[in-house]
């Protein structure tokens, strides 16, 4: 995980393993809520309800579904965020 703190805020670069090798998801932690930008995690909504479903091209289909379904628990494979310098 890297992270790049902000104004109040935080942005991590965490590991999202199973699309491809060494793929990565960014989350914006500046406010109420985190915004996570899931790359090819997520290729349709309805993973968002069934993490289970699968997509066409993954390079590890067990691990993209794994990676999911921690996902759809909340921010599950989000690391804590370090602290903005002040």
């Amino acid at each position: 995980m890297h992270a790049a703190p902000g104004r109040g805020g935080c942005v991590r670069v965490v590991p999202t393993p199973g699309r491809t090798p060494g793929h990565q998801s960014v989350v914006v932690d500046g406010g109420r809520d985190p915004v996570i930008v899931t790359g090819d995690v997520l290729v349709h909504a309805v993973q968002l309800v069934d993490p289970d479903v699968g997509y066409r091209y993954e390079a590890e289909p067990e691990v993209a579904r794994e990676t999911r379904r921690r996902g759809s628990t909340g921010l599950g494979p989000v690391a804590p965020c370090w602290p903005p310098h002040t």
